[in-house]
């Protein structure tokens, strides 16, 4: 005897209700979607369900296609597949989406709702940085580049336009943050505070005075350094491991720089090789005091490559100690140039010295040198005119 649990039309039969979703009502909250499925008996119920599930993790309900549905099946089966995207590409178009599309009240959109308004606003709403905007943009543009070639929709990314920024400053309309002349005089005085067997000491004199990006410092050898020159050649990257239903994982690995330009040399200064001799002789100590090997100059105490996240962790106990503001690592690489320029080293020189493929990227750090600096720069540049002028 067939089990039921429901009477349709006066007939015995068994039902199944589920939530398979959320949309927006007409008073613009979010609502869940309940769906009925009815058979003969409880088997041919839930055969009707599994069929539903199937063509709704395509996309494809029988009804609305709804934009969260037919964008994972996009970014997965098709986005991170792509041989013409870099596994880096891949890697930044998926943190970026996740970050900010991901959960936002379009992904329980019907396709067929969303017009070229709502995708503006979606733009103009978002809150996030220039780069975010342009590469979200970007994968935005191919996703519905899919949906009309599967002829789910009309292109409508092309006619968005991506809201930008005052350049060169933040989201608050702040210049990008250096550190200070008396934070820089605290923070490389002031080591012992942090313990005599601080790991990051060498790390920190380093960013200040060449510039590098983090990536690039943690994945210096000891033979990257030879008679004083320091060979920029890779950098330590942070790879995503995206599976599909699962929470991403992440490994630590070496790779490629970014672009030709990131590759250069540096001359170190007296100061630098100091304090390489001094690291040097420290981690000597270390690898078998714990008894790890390693050819990097900054591993964690097991040999493991460091996560730079952990090492913003120790130093912003170092900055408490010395009672200064917490700021990034990227902090000592717009420092680095900033000083450049207030010391005025031509941008030619900064940008090749910062590895960026132009002096554009370099000359926003220009807005960090202070009002006396610029004016003393005008009035000798006014009297050198003055003195070709005479001559």
């Amino acid at each position: 005897m067939n089990k039921t649990n429901y009477v349709l039309h006066g007939k015995p039969c068994y039902r199944i209700r589920e939530t398979i979703g959320k949309k927006i009502n007409d008073k613009g909250i979010i609502v869940p979607i309940r769906k009925t499925f009815i058979g003969k008996n409880k088997k041919e119920a839930e055969q009707k369900r599994k069929e539903y599930i199937e063509k709704k993790a395509v996309g494809i309900d029988g009804s609305n296609l709804y934009f969260g549905i037919v964008a994972e099946n996009w970014l997965y089966n098709f986005m991170l597949n792509d041989p013409t995207l870099q596994d880096r590409t891949k890697e930044t178009y998926m943190c970026r989406w996740n970050c900010y599309v991901r959960n936002t009240a379009l992904y329980t959109m019907p396709i067929e709702e969303i017009t070229i308004d709502t995708l503006q606003s979606f733009y103009n709403n978002l809150g996030a940085p220039d780069s975010s905007l342009q590469t979200i943009d970007k994968v935005m543009k191919r996703f519905y580049r899919y949906l009309e070639m599967e002829g789910m929709a009309r292109n409508i990314a092309t006619m968005t336009v991506v809201p930008k920024k005052r350049r060169g400053l933040d989201r608050k309309g702040r210049p990008p943050e250096v550190w200070t002349d008396d934070e820089i005089k605290k923070i490389l005085g002031s080591f012992d505070l942090a313990g005599k067997r601080f790991r990051h000491k060498f790390l920190v004199i380093l960013a200040y005075y060449t510039g590098c990006r983090i990536s690039e410092i943690l994945a210096i050898k000891k033979s990257d350094i030879k008679d004083g020159i320091l060979t920029i050649n890779k950098q330590i990257i942070k790879r995503a491991i995206f599976k599909r239903g699962q929470k991403t994982v992440y490994e630590m690995g070496i790779d490629t720089l970014k672009t030709d330009s990131s590759y250069r040399e540096l001359p170190l200064n007296d100061a630098v090789l100091e304090a390489l001799e001094e690291h040097l002789k420290w981690q000597e100590k270390d690898k078998k005091l714990n008894g790890y090997r390693t050819d990097y100059l900054f591993t964690t105490n097991t040999g493991e490559l460091y996560d730079r996240h952990n090492i913003e962790h120790s130093l912003d106990k170092y900055y408490d100690k010395l009672g200064i503001t917490h700021r990034g690592l990227h902090t000592y690489r717009r420092t680095f140039c900033t000083n450049l320029c207030r010391a005025g080293v031509p941008i030619q020189v900064a940008s090749r010295l910062m590895g960026h493929a132009g002096i554009t990227d370099t000359a926003r750090y220009y807005v960090n040198v202070p009002s006396k600096e610029k004016m003393d720069a005008v009035k000798a540049l006014e009297k050198w005119t003055d003195e070709v002028r005479s001559s």
